[in-house]
């Protein structure tokens, strides 16, 4: 999954060393790999007609909701103002960028990129 690539990236230039995290091409690149997680976050999780919606992958969409909030500590709810909070971001920041010149970059909830990558593989497809 290409937004679990792009968080890794993201978490490692945050571990990097202070003097490279200084520098506006480390600056730029880092904010480059949330923009992009997070855009292609709202491919599998923002739209839910989208082609490449989750939904259209699992054989199980309830078993796949139920773990998926367990593994990041949220009920549905939650998620819902997660994810729209994350289209609001991808709308008015990423893909158009609305007229605005800073906007909050939205958290990111429970496990790691490594973390979730064993969770995202282990769905039936």
């Amino acid at each position: 999954m290409h937004f679990l690539r792009n968080a890794a990236y993201y978490v490692a230039f945050n571990a990097a060393p202070m003097q490279r995290r200084q520098e506006q091409f480390w600056l730029t690149l880092n904010g480059n790999f949330i923009d992009i997680c997070l855009l292609e976050w709202c491919k599998l999780f923002g739209d839910l007609t989208a082609v490449h919606h989750w939904s259209r992958s699992v054989t199980d969409a309830n078993a796949f909701c139920t773990r998926l909030y367990d593994a990041i500590g949220v009920n549905a709810q939650e998620f819902e103002t997660y994810r729209r909070d994350i289209r609001r971001y991808r709308d008015k920041f990423v893909a158009h960028l609305d007229g605005l010149n800073d906007i909050q970059i939205p958290g990111m909830y429970g496990p790691t990129a490594d973390d979730a990558n064993p969770f995202a593989s282990s769905q039936k497809v």
